[in-house]
């Protein structure tokens, strides 16, 4: 693979869009799964290989200049795609039961939804305004994957120990979750504030 001519725009259609992509169609493989068979190791693997793909793709795109509008706009879909689907994967197991698993996945899912609608309404809006993502919410992300990679492979694996690691770690997203998304809120509220006081002036 190399670099696209500096004066030439990068394809829409390329590696870091394809990988985003089959991350987007990994979630909802891995719900599917969930209820046909979910003590298989199949979804820990196509959960890992999805989550190797956030790095990937993003990597390649910025490595090989192929960063794209489309792609801005699918990477943070495909994440909350893989997110709430491994959730509502879960929550179809024991785990569904549990209320420290339940309040911590409605808050990581209620976040996720809420941020994703505050972009959509600024990219979309009359004057559009972008968020861009912080270090602080790249972890969350990380401890997000890292805690929903080890409750889906203690349920393969009917695993206590996993379990109770995956629970840790998933109240350590949420609390990141809280702190990020009040964040991105604060931002756009001041940028909002900003943009329409020099549209009066």
């Amino acid at each position: 693979m190399t670099k696209p001519s500096p004066d030439a725009p990068p394809s829409s259609l390329n590696l870091p869009n394809v990988l985003t992509c089959l991350r987007i169609v990994a979630g909802p493989v891995i719900l599917l799964w969930f209820f046909i068979d979910p003590r298989s190791p199949g979804p820990f693997v196509v959960f890992v290989f999805a989550a190797m793909t956030d790095f990937l793709d993003g990597w390649t795109a910025r490595r090989f200049g192929q960063i794209t509008a489309i792609g801005r706009i699918l990477d943070p879909i495909a994440d909350k795609t893989l997110t709430i689907s491994v959730l509502l994967a879960l929550a179809s197991t024991p785990l569904g039961g549990d209320w420290v698993f339940l309040a911590a996945a409605a808050t990581i899912a209620l976040r996720e939804v809420s941020v994703a609608a505050l972009r959509a309404y600024l990219r979309w809006s009359n004057a559009p305004t972008r968020l861009s993502v912080t270090n602080l919410a790249k972890w969350k992300t990380i401890m997000q994957f890292t805690a929903l990679g080890a409750l889906i492979a203690s349920v393969a694996l009917s695993s206590a120990g996993l379990e109770l690691f995956g629970l840790c770690v998933l109240w350590i997203a949420a609390g990141l979750t809280i702190v990020t998304g009040w964040d991105y809120f604060a931002k756009a509220f001041v940028l909002l504030m900003n943009r329409s006081t020099g549209a009066g002036s």
